[in-house]
């Protein structure tokens, strides 16, 4: 069915225009579209029965914009200003095209525009007609056939239905038909063509014993020669999965074979790596403590060791201090023994003033000696301080303390030096002792410093350390660099890494006395005895 050539409405109610136009606008907008027609094209009339009366035609609707055709009708485009009235109608041309419509033959209904409408007695020529059940009588086609007429149902006589004298065919009749060439392809509408002759040229139609003789022995052939493909390919597939799983059983134990053989290998070095690392460690640990045990045991013998020398030639500070007693003691004796000779002896006056005066000279070189080795003692007594259980701040005469004094830690079981501000560590080795801290290492940690794992800051001097990371020696410079109390590794840990730092500390062994230097400092026999002088003279 055809399109309208206008759209109307009976209840479209008198608005006005939103907004000016000028004569030029193709479109416009209006204050209500109420009841205006839902489809297009429709007519609207600007200030209907004025002399500015413009009629539009509606051509399209966007939103609240109308686009029109101006000046519709015999009228001309105008201005029109906002507030204008606007009215749904309408016009002449809507009477006109109705009239017109009434008169014409042709081009009416939607039937084409060179159509013209069939009338039931009037003399007509019918194209491009299909009739559906019919009834055709006494017909008589006359002229020449320009086109195949196709007539469905209905009865038609094929006698009266001819053209000079032939029969029309037609599709329900029984008729036979020679002499005929098909122009196009032949649709049996799902019947079968039957009688055909067994084909003896290329393009002959084929009957169905023909085609099935044919086929079955290909059949066979293709088949027997498919089942015999099928048996060597099942073979051939038999043998390649048989290979295949061989090869992929060997590549598989030979891949084991070497990843287990180098993981040996990794393992076994590591923990060689380690346990020499680890017996390293001790060594340096058990040699340190040697070493402090041997500078405590020597300090302790030149301070106390009375029985022999202490190293092969030289006699500890008791020592000498015992033997000045039994000086004393003999010289003692010897006075005693001088002054019964002198009751005896007293008619020797003058011999016994000589030997006053002799032992005068004695006691005053017996009272030098006794304080030379008091002074040396007390120098001794400043440096070596004995045991302590904890750091002293002055030395055993409540004097301040000299550069390189020492004490025994009973507590720490350690021997200290002092350097002059504070306490250190000490053995008679040059390496002097071994600390240790470990580190748990955070993802991708270079900077190790401060307090470790078990809350002990890192302290170290220079190059006196060993790093190992997860028991694996460290280079310097290579691997790690250092700074103050700092540990740089090159490149990240990973998490959960551990990171040891083994610090040594060394230095120097506090001041001692050479042979000859304790040799001036201690009393010699010599002046022992004129102690045992003085003594005998009673002084």
């Amino acid at each position: 069915m055809g399109t309208p050539a206008r759209y109307y409405s009976s209840t479209a109610v008198t608005t006005t225009l939103a907004a000016s136009i000028g004569a030029s606008d193709t479109s416009l907008q209006v204050a209500s579209s109420s009841g205006f027609p839902s489809s297009y094209p429709f007519t609207l009339l600007l200030e209907k029965d004025s002399a500015n009366e413009e009629i539009v035609t509606v051509l399209a609707i966007v939103g609240s914009a109308y686009t029109v055709t101006r000046g519709v009708d015999g009228t001309s485009a105008r201005s029109h200003s906002a507030g204008t009235s606007v009215e749904h109608g309408v016009s002449a041309l809507d009477f006109t095209d109705f009239r017109s419509h009434q008169a014409a033959a042709a081009n009416v209904h939607d039937i084409g525009a060179s159509a013209s409408v069939v009338g039931t007695d009037t003399t007509q020529t019918l194209t491009n007609k299909t009739l559906t059940s019919p009834t055709i009588n006494a017909a008589t086609v006359s002229g020449a056939v320009t086109s195949t007429a196709t007539i469905t149902g209905g009865t038609v006589n094929p006698t009266t239905l001819q053209q000079g004298g032939v029969q029309a065919v037609t599709t329900t009749d029984t008729q036979t038909v020679s002499n005929k060439t098909l122009g196009s392809d032949l649709a049996a509408g799902g019947f079968k063509v039957t009688g055909l002759a067994d084909p003896s040229s290329a393009q002959d139609a084929a009957t169905k014993n023909f085609v099935e003789t044919g086929v079955t022995s290909q059949v066979v052939a293709a088949t027997t020669q498919a089942t015999n493909a099928a048996a060597s390919a099942s073979a051939a597939s038999t043998s390649a999965s048989n290979s295949a799983s061989s090869a992929s059983a060997s590549a598989t134990s030979a891949a084991a074979s070497e990843v287990s053989r180098l993981a040996s290998e990794a393992a076994q070095a590591a923990a060689e790596t380690a346990e020499t690392n680890a017996e390293t460690a001790e060594t340096n640990a058990q040699t340190a403590q040697t070493a402090a045990e041997t500078a405590r045991d020597l300090a302790s013998d030149w301070a106390t060791k009375t029985t022999g020398t202490v190293d092969g030639s030289e006699y500890s500070a008791k020592y000498y201090s015992q033997e000045s007693a039994t000086q004393a003691t003999a010289s003692a004796a010897s006075a005693s023994a001088a002054s019964a000779s002198q009751s005896a002896a007293s008619t020797s006056e003058s011999n016994a003033a000589s030997s006053a005066s002799s032992a005068a000279a004695s006691q005053v070189a017996a009272a030098s000696s006794a304080a030379a080795a008091a002074a040396s003692y007390d120098q001794f007594d400043d440096r070596y301080l004995g045991q302590k259980s904890s750091a002293p701040s002055t030395d055993n005469d409540g004097d301040v303390l000299v550069t390189g004094a020492l004490y025994y830690d009973t507590v720490q079981q350690k021997m200290y030096v002092y350097d002059g501000s504070g306490w250190l560590p000490a053995s008679a080795a040059s390496v002097a002792s071994i600390v240790t801290y470990e580190y748990t290492a955070t993802a991708s940690q270079t900077v190790f410093t401060g307090a470790d794992d078990n809350a002990v800051s890192l302290s170290f001097t220079g190059a006196l350390i060993q790093v190992f990371l997860n028991g694996v020696l460290l280079s310097p410079g290579d691997d790690y660099t250092t700074s103050t109390n700092t540990v740089t590794l090159a490149s990240g840990a990973a998490l959960n890494d551990v990171l040891v730092v083994v610090a040594f500390a060394s230095f120097q062994v506090a001041d001692t006395y050479t042979t000859s230097q304790a040799d001036a400092l201690f009393a010699t026999k010599t002046e022992l005895t004129s102690v045992e002088a003085l003594a005998l003279l009673g002084l």
